[in-house]
């Protein structure tokens, strides 16, 4: 069946009905999001990005004669200078800080599931998720974080 959706919410109950029902369901659909962490799901391949392919892809009168995958976006960190010159322990961790995609889209899926706020997501994250984050602080600040969690 080739279904339309029309809104986020009505693509994303037809995904989980077909899922939970054990039916075959092919989709595209971007990430991080609550639905990419809430079921075991698997990418297909796609040809590696293109910085041709893309521009014809993307262009209005582009051609439509060969494929490529999106390119891949990083995300940085902002902050302003007064909260950079005031917190400068904050920014060190921050140019630590990484978040791998399936944990933000676990993090997402379990505020959805659960039907929490994005604090009470975070405190999960680091109860368990440590390997994670560990690496971002110094082991005196992982102590205290972990024993708060406690």
């Amino acid at each position: 069946m080739n279904f339309r959706p029309g809104t986020g919410t009505a693509l994303d109950s037809a995904i989980t009905s077909a899922y939970l029902q054990g039916e075959p369901v092919l989709f595209y659909y971007w990430s991080p999001t609550a639905i990419m962490g809430k079921f075991k799901l698997i990418q297909l391949e796609e040809p590696a990005y293109n910085e041709a392919c893309w521009k014809e892809l993307s262009s209005a009168n582009g051609k439509r004669d060969q494929a490529c995958a999106f390119p891949s976006v990083d995300v940085a960190y902002g902050v302003n200078s007064t909260f950079a010159s005031e917190a400068p322990e904050i920014i060190e961790i921050l140019e630590k800080a990484t978040f791998p995609l399936e944990d933000v889209n676990g993090s997402l899926a379990y505020m959805v599931d659960n039907k929490v706020d994005a604090a009470t997501a975070a405190a999960e994250f680091l109860k368990t998720k440590s390997d994670v984050w560990g690496k971002w602080v110094s082991d005196e600040a992982r102590g205290k974080i972990e024993a708060s969690l406690k």
